[in-house]
């Protein structure tokens, strides 16, 4: 599907991102660039586009859907099973417990587009990796993700992260210029992100 962005979206004069029209693939993308590059600027931009056109869309935000606001939401509602749950787990056993529940919602929503007839969902997931380990990482990937992508859709799953684990052998979208672009090894990343924190930098007039 083709986008048309706003490479200035805060309007103070930075340019985070070079092309206004951008086309993201059905399937997994991971959007890569280092802290601040503008991953969660453009899942923001995407969610909206994607809303105003009446298309199916679901967003997880490790950062708002974090183990805390999880607390405060059960207690709330009066479940206290998954207050103690959250108490006594760590924070990556807490951010693989919120995916679980995720997981269940994008099953509704699946289905819900089955009855509807309708052929296209989006899934936003920012900073998925964030307090996990390898392991747990590759688990969401082969449990998660695989699953979701063999629904009968035009399933367009647009994850953030920083972690080479979720990188690897999956089609990732530099953030800046537009394009998608695989990485060989680990070290072919690593290289990516520091030339893409030198751009941050001297976009944020950082450089020295």
């Amino acid at each position: 599907m083709k986008f048309k962005i706003e490479t200035n979206p805060y309007g103070n004069k930075k340019t985070m991102f070079r092309k206004k029209n951008i086309e993201i693939n059905p399937g997994l993308t991971v959007l890569v660039g280092c802290n601040g590059s503008g991953k969660t600027t453009l899942l923001q931009q995407i969610k909206k586009i994607v809303t105003d056109k009446g298309i199916s869309c679901m967003n997880y935000d490790n950062v708002s859907d974090n183990k805390h606001n999880t607390i405060a939401d059960a207690v709330y509602l009066g479940n206290f099973d998954i207050v103690a749950q959250q108490y006594c787990s760590s924070e990556g056993e807490g951010i693989i417990q919120n995916i679980g529940r995720l997981a269940g919602q994008i099953g509704n929503t699946v289905a819900m587009c089955k009855t509807k007839d309708e052929k296209e969902l989006f899934i936003l997931i920012d900073a998925v990796d964030s307090g996990l380990s390898v392991d747990a990482i590759n688990e969401i990937k082969m449990d998660l993700f695989d699953i979701i992508l063999e629904e009968p859709l035009d399933v367009y799953l647009i994850v953030s992260a920083n972690d080479y684990t979720m990188v690897r052998n999956e089609q990732c979208f530099d953030v800046y210029t537009g394009n998608y672009k695989s990485f060989k090894d680990y070290e072919d990343y690593y290289k990516f992100i520091m030339k893409s924190r030198e751009r941050k930098d001297k976009r944020d007039g950082n450089d020295n």
